[in-house]
């Protein structure tokens, strides 16, 4: 078998294809090493710009109270769903331009939560007019110091368990929102509510000193582009090919048969849902979490806790979120002494405090998730969330008086 296998490389199929490839080769080499070099500069000149902005942290200090809904956060993310810079294929492809992404994420350091918002200082200003448009009872202040960076993955002293999470379903099909739980209603009372949030917020108070959980919700706006592009999701086009699909099921098996079948109360609701979504603007995303803590305090029940806090987003008919590309393995054969779980881990840590997705050198196919999907996910809770955790400003934010003396 061996013999046979080397013996196909002094056929003489394979000879004629050695003397081609050798004859052609002005022909193909040029264009290869042209090929080469392109992506190469593209790259270059990509990373050299990301490196040249500059980038802020921003944590959202919450009042007592917040009367708003969640659709007002789907507001503000309506008003950060731009793409300038990608604008031409000069911008793009010549000076190396890449169209901004944010962000968001909830942390919770010793049980004290914290919301944050991570941008390019030249979209601060945009941010913060958003927020403060829908929410301007709270506060906005740059942190001091980033708090991923100020904790280092030292084996036998510190340990850290951490995934990246993926969608159950296509990116067509949407997942639970605030619309599902009837926070869209106007005038309902604080005790009929029920905020998704509450339960996620709850556990992530709940952990102990010397332990931190971390989610960021990294998005960046989605063109139609993108699947020619960069290997993206192309959000529309598969949203239709899924409701051609479901409408499909309910024709006649028998190509003679008169009459369609009636879709059931379960298709006809994934159809509505589809279509709902894709109404809404979308933004390719990606959801990082992570668990930290000193190694005398780790808690493995964390694990699952952490990876079930997205649960109460998942709907059993649509769509849902899953643990992928973890920091552990599942068998001990698998990793020698934790060699490969250190690693990962350090290459997770180190993900999550440059906030990539689209880009080298952590870049992966991101889904597409809607406004309302990311304000079910990432909004600022009312007085239903009694978290004690959850950290309060003691009064409202307001303008001065217009009578103060000058």
């Amino acid at each position: 078998m061996i013999r046979e296998f080397f013996s196909l490389f002094y056929s003489d199929a394979f000879l004629l294809f050695l003397q081609i490839l050798v004859v052609t080769m002005p022909v193909w080499l040029p264009i290869l090493l042209a090929l080469t070099f392109w992506n190469l500069w593209i790259r270059y000149k990509r990373k050299q710009f990301i490196l040249s902005q500059e980038m802020v942290l921003l944590e959202v200090f919450l009042p007592v109270d917040i009367k708003r809904s969640p659709k007002a956060m789907e507001a503000v993310f309506s008003a950060i769903h731009t793409g300038p810079q990608e604008t031409t294929w000069y911008s793009r492809l010549i000076q190396g331009k890449v169209r901004p992404w944010w962000s968001f994420e909830i942390v919770s350091i010793e049980g004290h939560v914290h919301f944050y918002i991570w941008t390019r200082a030249f979209f601060r200003n945009t941010v913060e007019s958003a927020i403060y448009g829908q929410y301007p009872e709270v506060e906005i202040h740059e942190a001091k110091n980033d708090y991923a960076r100020l904790v280092t993955l030292v084996p036998e002293k510190t340990k850290m368990w951490g995934c990246d999470f993926g969608l159950d379903e296509p990116d067509a099909y949407p997942i639970k929102t605030y619309v599902d739980y009837g926070l869209d209603r106007e005038g309902i009372k604080d005790e009929e509510k029920v905020d998704p949030m509450a339960s996620f917020l709850e556990f992530f108070a709940s952990i102990r000193k010397g332990e931190q959980l971390w989610i960021q919700i990294i998005i960046q706006q989605t063109k139609s582009t993108d699947m020619v592009n960069k290997g993206f999701p192309n959000w529309k086009k598969e949203a239709a090919k899924e409701v051609e699909k479901l409408r499909a099921e309910s024709l006649p098996k028998d190509p003679e048969a008169r009459f369609a079948i009636e879709p059931s109360e379960g298709t006809k609701m994934k159809i509505a849902a589809i279509e709902r979504s894709i109404n809404k603007h979308g933004f390719n995303a990606g959801i990082r979490g992570l668990y930290f803590a000193d190694a005398s305090v780790f808690n493995p029940a964390n694990i699952p806790g952490l990876i079930t806090s997205l649960k109460h987003y998942s709907s059993n008919n649509l769509n849902g979120f899953f643990p992928q590309r973890t920091t552990d393995f599942n068998y001990p054969w698998q990793d020698y002494n934790q060699i490969r779980e250190t690693w990962n881990g350090r290459r997770l840590l180190e993900a999550y405090r440059k906030r990539p997705w689209f880009h080298p050198p952590y870049r992966y196919k991101p889904y597409v998730l809607n406004t309302e999907e990311l304000a079910t996910i990432y909004h600022f809770p009312g007085s239903v969330v009694q978290t004690p955790g959850l950290q309060r400003i003691p009064s409202k934010r307001s303008d001065a008086p217009p009578n103060l003396p000058i």
